[in-house]
């Protein structure tokens, strides 16, 4: 019989029909293996500790700031030229005059229009026997005269040059030694304290030719500015008187045996007299 037939029948009391299922094949049951997952156990995962490497920075040292150097004024040198005298005994003539200890020389500078002659006479209250410094002429130089008196009139004798002269437009500027044969010597006038002032002429012409003057100044002085002892003296060194005798002290030891021969002798003499006492 096939399966899954259905079979009729009829039974005797009602003759009604029964079905009977008849059970189809049974397949063999499948039993699924389980599936057993394998536990995932995740691996801890441990980080590695970071150690920050710590930053030392380099230190920084810093420059140090340059000290600036201290100014220091130089002071005056004995090379340099220290001004002694000025005048201005006509308008647009001056003079200066500066004195050099270290070497005892001056220089002479004189000032005026550079249209006319011009000249400052020293040493005399009048232009006879002046020692003058004269610029003028054409071409335009620079000479030394003594002057003849005003009664007789000229540049009188012709001296010098006693020193390096030079002419800037309308500058004369001489410098020469303190003593010059045949000129004024302003030794004094320098470094003797006693002489501050010396006798000062001066004179203008109307032109520069050489000729009789247009102004002329006389007995007039020239002050000196300056300290009357520059120091160039040889320093004064004392002479040390002798030695002194010193009394050489009596030693303490020689004192006591002149102490004792005295005591000595006064003993000695005691006895005898009182032994000559007792015998008599």
């Amino acid at each position: 019989m096939a399966a899954g037939a259905v079979v009729s029948s009829y039974h005797n009391a009602n003759r009604s029909p029964y079905n009977i299922t008849v059970p189809t094949a049974t397949d063999e049951p499948t039993t699924a293996m389980p599936t057993t997952s394998m536990p995932t156990t995740s691996m801890p995962t441990t980080a590695m500790p970071t150690t920050t490497m710590p930053t030392t920075s380099e230190p920084t040292t810093n420059e140090p700031t340059s000290t600036a150097i201290p100014t220091t004024a130089s002071p005056t040198t004995a090379s340099e030229y220290e001004t002694c005298g000025t005048s201005t005994l006509i308008a647009d003539v001056s003079l200066t005059i500066a004195r050099k200890a270290s070497d005892k020389t001056m220089k002479i500078t004189i000032t005026g229009p550079s249209d006319k002659w011009f000249a400052f006479g020293f040493g005399t209250a009048t232009m006879g026997g002046s020692y003058a410094i004269v610029t003028g002429g054409s071409p335009v130089a620079v000479t030394e005269h003594i002057l003849n008196p005003s009664t007789n009139p000229g540049l009188g004798t012709t001296v010098g040059p006693s020193g390096a002269i030079t002419e800037i437009s309308g500058t004369t500027t001489l410098t020469r030694p303190y003593a010059y044969d045949g000129t004024f010597d302003f030794t004094a006038f320098f470094t003797d304290c006693t002489v501050s002032e010396i006798d000062l002429i001066s004179a203008i012409g109307k032109s520069l030719t050489l000729g009789y003057h247009q102004e002329r100044i006389e007995d007039a002085k020239l002050s000196r500015t300056c300290s009357c002892d520059p120091g160039t003296d040889e320093p004064t060194t004392m002479i040390p008187t002798a030695n002194p005798v010193t009394q050489q002290p009596t030693p303490s030891g020689e004192v006591v045996d002149a102490t004792n021969n005295i005591f000595n002798v006064f003993y000695i003499t005691f006895v005898v007299c009182f032994s000559l006492y007792f015998m008599a």
